[in-house]
């Protein structure tokens, strides 16, 4: 009986020094990235690890940005589909001849005055003009994120950035611009010497 006791006191002790389940689970997730963050500098995880905080950071930017597009497209829908529902109303309101209600010309002419005159209002309006805008801009400022983190993976690849590349291209089309110029004062000074010559 005090050996079964002896054993269960054990246990029990053994059960109270491990530490609960959800934190052995972060401390193994965190030992394992450790392990690849203290890997060789052979490739490129050591430069990816160095500069994390800098890719939350943009990765947060670029999640706010998603966001905001997502809220602005939205109220931009909604004033399209009200648009859209206005001009149906009006189609509903207008009355069609007597002579022939189905007379397919003349309900063509009612569509398209209907939809021209919601559409217009829309368009004119000051709500829709924000709300284009804050459209557009929300889409610069994503293609913008995406363009510094791309931007960042090749500089920790060592690769040319964009940026780079776009001032080596100004520079070689300066350079093809002086030879061509060079190239004519060449030719023409050729030329005055035969000129030259010949008299």
């Amino acid at each position: 009986m005090e050996n079964m006791t002896n054993e269960t006191n054990s246990k029990e002790n053994h059960a109270e020094s491990k530490p609960p389940l959800s934190v052995m689970g972060s401390d193994s997730a965190y030992d394992k990235w450790n392990e690849i963050i203290q890997l060789p500098s052979i490739g490129p995880i050591k430069a990816f690890t160095k500069d994390y905080n800098e890719y939350c950071s943009e990765l947060l930017l670029l999640t706010k940005t998603l966001i905001d597009l997502y809220g602005s497209l939205n109220g931009y829908w909604i004033q399209m589909s009200s648009a859209y529902t206005q001009a149906l109303n009006n189609v509903g309101k207008k009355k069609l001849p007597k002579s022939d209600p189905w007379d397919s010309e003349q309900f063509r002419m009612i569509l398209i005055d209907a939809f021209e005159d919601a559409f217009t209002s829309l368009f004119t309006s000051k709500e829709f003009a924000k709300a284009y805008n804050e459209v557009s801009s929300n889409q610069i400022e994503l293609v913008n994120c995406v363009h510094r983190i791309f931007e960042k993976n090749l500089e920790t690849l060592r690769l040319p950035t964009r940026s780079e590349l776009d001032v080596i291209l100004e520079d070689i089309n300066e350079l093809k611009r002086n030879i061509r110029d060079m190239r004519k004062e060449l030719e023409s000074g050729t030329i005055h010497g035969r000129a030259n010559n010949s008299v």
